[in-house]
């Protein structure tokens, strides 16, 4: 027994370590709520769905920028989309509150540019992850 506590040991430490994930394998999935959906690729390819309209592109996500101060929110991530038939470009804080979930700050609104206009702080939406494909969510009760 005392032989099997340090193999056990250090098996528990492997897969503990095993279920970290960097920040840029937490991204990648869908993502969802009831206004709008997200899927992040591996190969750096996004489709994001709002009621707007649905958008199909790259995205760009650096996960060292520093958190969003009082004063100052600096995008982490870079949408670069065709929608509706226009391309356009969005920009986004990403951060993980928990393993499923995802907290998106919109840093698109012009009236943001104007720090004295009340509706200019950024908007953020939490968004849940989706069960990877062929597989079920585990069923409330």
């Amino acid at each position: 027994m005392k032989r099997a506590a340090p193999l056990l040991l250090s098996l528990a430490l492997l897969s503990l370590s095993a279920c970290q994930q960097t920040p840029e394998q937490k991204l990648l999935g869908r993502w969802y709520n009831g206004g709008m959906s997200i899927r992040f690729r591996e190969d750096r390819g996004v489709v994001f769905n709002t009621p707007v309209g649905l958008g199909v592109g790259r995205y760009e996500f650096d996960p060292s920028v520093p958190p969003p101060t009082a004063d100052t929110v600096t995008p982490n991530t870079r949408l670069d989309l065709v929608r509706n038939n226009q391309r356009i470009q969005l920009e986004f804080y990403v951060e993980f509150p928990s393993q499923d979930r995802m907290k998106i700050v919109d840093l698109n609104n012009p009236r943001r540019m104007n720090p004295r206009n009340p509706e200019a702080a950024p908007q953020f939406e939490i968004l849940k992850r989706a069960a990877p494909e062929g597989e079920q969510p585990l069923a409330s009760f």
